[in-house]
């Protein structure tokens, strides 16, 4: 199972919670959960992500940005751990607070269930945390007095609040006895609500009855001067020790030689980790009546509870334990075994890790109601892997599980996925993988459905009594003859350019054939983001993404800029290969673009062919300022709409496929001619002649100059395929094309608004 676990703090920032939420991440990881950690930047120096022992740590200037009021900012922020959650895509979002962060949480939705445990109940009171606590799938608190306090402040929380009780990792070292010299012990964050203040008033009452007593706080925080302040005020520079907070073993081997544990908490909801850790550690504890003390210590029995802030009841409960050793010694063993019995790590884990999989039976429950009477889409085609197709199967298919109006099932016919670690995404479409065995042999008839695939496989006909759909990116003016057979049996074809349907109607294809254009992803293309580290930085840069192959035009693009620059010149063509290795292995031709770039005679290229993930090309693209296809033949060019969503110019092939996309307010088009090349296409015959398009090299060159020479324009051109494609050509844009076109052949009224 996957965890988000949302922190106001986090390491290498300490405290109770922090301590608590480090140990519940190494026990889930230990069971095998996945964890990732949201949390706020701090004033101490720390990296905005890294892999912080088991769990991937997020952060982000959520107090900063609430502090400055800045309006942007904070949508900026909103954004980014939307984006950021919708790519984790976790089972389960625990928010550990309830404190301002909740400003960026409180309206992300989500196909997640969301858990809140409420350290601090008394904060319930906020607007702001009511509604997340409202909203929540369940609510936890530490103790049964907390869930009261939580469901008088917040009534609607009767039904799904529960205490899960604090639990620490069992001590596993062999620890020191107490001192032969009263030793008193004490230990927190000094936040001013800590009771150190009236401890330190305590102290002069305890050192009349026993001179020899010596007490230590180990802590840091705000209120640390003042504490300071007071010890030399009360004449206890000699008997205080006000150390700086330690280690978690240094605090630990403390707490074990203390002959007694003192936790003065003025709090209301106090945590009581510390009291829990001396009882862990067979120590005796004293310690105010608030909070989850109240249940951590039985008084009387492991320890003494005393009214909050009456430092002479204080005093007097340590003298008396100091009084009677043994005693001290039996109420130490006594809070030892009832750690042991009910506040461990394993029950509290037990506890999240109950509650986690109850709420998503629950979950997958209500998606299964809601499922039951939405119609049936079936999506074959291979989702995991390094080509186009199998990028746009799991691009379009979690645009469409987003909708929620389907019950979607995928086949991807393949036997292993890959790339599960880097794109999150794809493991709830291959959770779905399996949904569809056994799907064609129910009756459908009382819920309508459609079979989709992507590309033309070799089967002609869809099981059961789904009707077909193929959809079929084309890239040459015809398809070939089996083709044209195999379409006659579809219902209907779909296909993602203009071109690319045209070719297939212009082939006699009589099925309907309709546009189902492909889409971007923009929370991954934009101008926004880290750039990718490109040679010349002082150079204007054209950018070509595709494979190497005479299709996709790179041998005109190299005449072209060759005739249009010289060596001397600030100028840098990438070439980003695709598929040099995978899809098209064995036809590339890199090596006649890495003797280009070695002729001194020709202007500068920059040659990629290794792999890189969506995030790494997005960064490509943001590195250059023009991108450039004279492609021969294209059935979409994703690449050429990753571009413009990234903010970027296009110069593409006219008369093609991303003449749907490409005008002159966005780019510029290359004049082209066709080609004609046989009557066959890709080994199989065609119904006619056949042709490609022929960019125009003169042209290009010129293009390409005029690009060079008008920056301004090529920025004013990038900003409007930029909003272009976030406006008209995501991925929500297709599947609400889908969804149409779905309407249509089920005789269903189902749609989205984009």
């Amino acid at each position: 199972m996957r965890i988000l676990h949302w922190t106001e703090l986090y390491r290498p920032h300490l405290g109770e919670i922090e301590l608590l939420t480090e140990h519940l991440i190494g026990a889930l990881h230990a069971r095998g959960h996945e964890n990732i950690v949201v949390t706020s930047h701090t004033a101490a120096a720390a990296p905005d992500e890294e892999q912080r022992g088991p769990a991937r740590v997020h952060r982000f200037r959520f107090a900063q940005a609430l502090i400055g009021s800045d309006p942007v900012a904070i949508a900026e922020l909103k954004q980014s751990v939307s984006d950021l959650l919708a790519s984790i895509a976790p089972d389960i979002l625990h928010v550990h607070t309830l404190q301002p962060s909740l400003l960026f949480h409180e309206s992300l939705q989500g196909p997640w269930s969301t858990v809140v445990t409420a350290y601090d109940p008394q904060a319930s009171s906020a607007a702001l945390a009511a509604r997340v606590l409202t909203r929540a799938d369940a609510v936890t608190a530490t103790s049964p007095a907390a869930i009261e306090v939580l469901r008088s402040r917040v009534p609607t929380l009767a039904e799904k609040a529960l205490a899960i009780p604090a639990g620490l990792p069992a001590t596993s070292s062999r620890l020191p006895g107490s001192d032969a010299s009263p030793l008193i012990v004490a230990a927190g964050r000094f936040a001013g609500d800590e009771g150190m203040d009236v401890l330190l008033r305590a102290m002069p009452v305890i050192l009349r009855v026993f001179p020899a007593a010596r007490l230590q706080l180990i802590g840091d925080g705000r209120a640390r001067a003042s504490l300071a302040s007071l010890i030399r005020e009360l004449g206890l520079q000699d008997d205080v020790e006000l150390i700086r907070w330690q280690s978690p073993a240094r605090v630990e081997s403390a707490l074990a030689r203390a002959s007694v544990v003192v936790v003065p908490s003025l709090r209301r909801c106090a945590l009581g980790l510390v009291a829990l850790q001396a009882a862990q550690l067979s120590r005796p504890v004293v310690a105010c009546r608030t909070g989850d003390l109240a249940d951590i210590v039985q008084d009387g029995i492991t320890g003494t509870l005393v009214p909050r802030g009456e430092s002479n009841a204080l005093a007097w409960a340590v003298i008396d334990h100091l009084a009677h050793p043994e005693r001290a010694r039996r109420m130490g063993a006594a809070g030892a075994e009832r750690a042991a019995r009910e506040f461990s790590m394993p029950a509290m884990v037990n506890g999240f890790e109950e509650l986690y999989a109850q709420l998503s039976r629950e979950r997958r429950r209500r998606a299964s109601d809601l499922l039951a009477d939405r119609p049936v889409l079936v999506w074959e085609g291979q989702q995991s892997g390094y080509s186009a197709l199998a990028y746009a199967n799991a691009a379009v298919c979690n645009a469409l599980l987003d909708t929620r109006v389907v019950d979607l099932r995928v086949a991807s016919n393949q036997r292993t996925w890959i790339d599960l670690d880097a794109r999150p995404e794809l493991q709830r479409l291959r959770e779905l993988d399996s949904a569809v065995a056994g799907l064609p042999a129910r009756d459908n008839a009382a819920r309508a459905a459609v079979w989709v695939r992507h590309p033309l496989p070799s089967r002609p006909s869809a099981p059961g009594r789904f009707p077909l759909v193929v959809c079929q990116p084309w890239e040459y003016s015809l398809v070939s003859t089996p083709m044209v057979e195999a379409f006659g049996r579809c219902r209907e074809v779909w296909a993602p350019s203009l071109f690319s349907a045209e070719a297939i109607r212009r082939s006699g294809v009589r099925t309907p054939v309709e546009v189902v254009p492909y889409g971007v992803d923009t929370r991954v293309f934009t101008p926004e983001g880290k750039r990718f580290a490109l040679p010349h930085e002082d150079s204007f840069r054209f950018l070509f993404v595709g494979a190497s192959i005479y299709r996709k035009g790179l041998d005109i693009l190299l005449s072209a800029y060759a005739r249009a620059f010289r060596r001397n010149e600030k100028v840098l063509l990438v070439v980003k290969d695709v598929g040099v290795g995978s899809t098209y292995e064995g036809h590339t031709s890199g090596d006649r673009v890495e003797a280009f770039a070695a002729d001194v005679s020709n202007p500068r290229v920059a040659y990629l062919d290794g792999r890189l993930p969506a995030a790494s090309l997005a960064s490509l693209y943001r590195s250059c300022d023009a991108f450039v296809s004279a492609y021969r033949g294209e059935g979409f060019s994703l690449p050429t709409l990753e571009a413009m969503a990234s903010g970027l110019a296009v110069v593409v092939t006219a008369g093609g496929a991303t003449d749907d996309f490409v005008d002159e307010s966005v780019g510029w088009r290359i004049p082209s001619r066709p080609r004609y090349v046989g009557r066959s296409v890709y080994g199989q015959p065609a119904p006619d002649d056949v042709y490609l398009l022929e960019p125009d090299v003169i042209a290009l060159a010129e293009l390409m100059r005029e690009c060079f020479d008008r920056r301004d324009e090529v920025k004013r051109r990038g900003q409007a395929g930029m909003e272009r494609a976030r406006t008209s050509w995501t991925w929500e844009h297709s599947a609400a094309r889908i969804l149409e076109r779905m309407s249509a052949l089920a005789g269903v009224g189902i749609a989205v608004r984009v």
